[in-house]
């Protein structure tokens, strides 16, 4: 466990912690379709994206489980300078990875009504994001450009391992 006990109280209330197998995204979406593809951009599951075939690094994760606070309305740059020294942006993987496994143990859905920026960006440089999982699926998407002001669109965040 790279988290100390003191670390782990300190995020009870803001953070899902979720061990993390060595899933890309294609994996994910191969292992639950139903939940996790998205049809508005299929291009995510085909294998000319790194992005989608990169597998997570196995291990303990601290996710934020909502939006980075007041990360909404901002473009990339100014929402990476809310970050604390501790966080850091994760890839969609993981966000997926870690939201799917916190809806499959609790029934709770996180960003339901929020996209969330993630570390990766798809092969034409347009910066992946991931949220809005409403009954039907978890969705991805892109951004067209990192200085989109979007009200729904935040920043995911991740605690750093000790």
């Amino acid at each position: 466990m790279p988290f100390s006990p003191k670390v782990l109280e300190e995020c009870r209330e803001t953070r899902i912690l979720a061990y993390l197998a060595p899933l890309s995204l294609v994996g994910i979406w191969t292992a639950n379709t139903p939940m996790s593809y998205s049809e508005s951009n299929p291009r995510y599951g085909q294998e000319k994206e790194k992005f989608a075939r990169t597998k997570v690094k196995v291990g303990w994760y601290l996710i934020r489980k909502d939006v980075t606070p007041t990360s909404l309305k901002k473009t990339w740059d100014e929402q990476l300078v809310l970050l604390g020294k501790n966080e850091e942006v994760p890839s969609a993987a993981v966000m997926a990875q870690a939201i799917l496994l916190h809806y499959l143990g609790t029934g709770e859905r996180l960003f339901e009504s929020f996209y969330l920026r993630t570390s990766d960006v798809d092969s034409d440089g347009c910066r992946v994001h991931v949220g809005s999982f409403d009954a039907d699926r978890l969705r991805f998407d892109y951004d067209l450009w990192d200085d989109d002001r979007s009200d729904y669109l935040g920043l995911a965040s991740s605690r750093k391992s000790s």
